[in-house]
């Protein structure tokens, strides 16, 4: 269950992605301090985990269908965030300074 936990975090991303695109000043910076900050300075810390699926765990997740629905969902959020970019655009459009 926990490998599978892992592979969600990129939903957290995306949520700070659409913080970024409706949001001003700071806000807009999340995204960014979370992905190329944040996340880097935790691989500092954090212990990596020297072992890999085995054979048999390997072949289980493979018919574990949790892992295709999060990535289809996943890419679905994305395109999902790019027409909210967008229509965050029209909205409140750009100044150019």
């Amino acid at each position: 269950m926990i490998r599978t936990l892992k592979y969600l975090t990129p939903l957290f991303v995306y949520l700070l992605a659409l913080l970024s695109f409706t949001g001003n000043g700071f806000i807009c910076w999340l995204a960014l301090i979370y992905a190329w900050i944040l996340i880097p300075v935790a691989e500092i810390f954090l212990k990596a985990d020297p072992s890999n699926m085995q054979a048999a765990e390997e072949e289980l997740a493979r018919k574990n269908k949790t892992y295709d629905s999060i990535l289809y969902s996943i890419v679905l959020l994305q395109y999902t965030a790019l027409f909210i970019f967008f229509m965050a655009d029209e909205i409140q459009p750009l100044q150019h300074y």
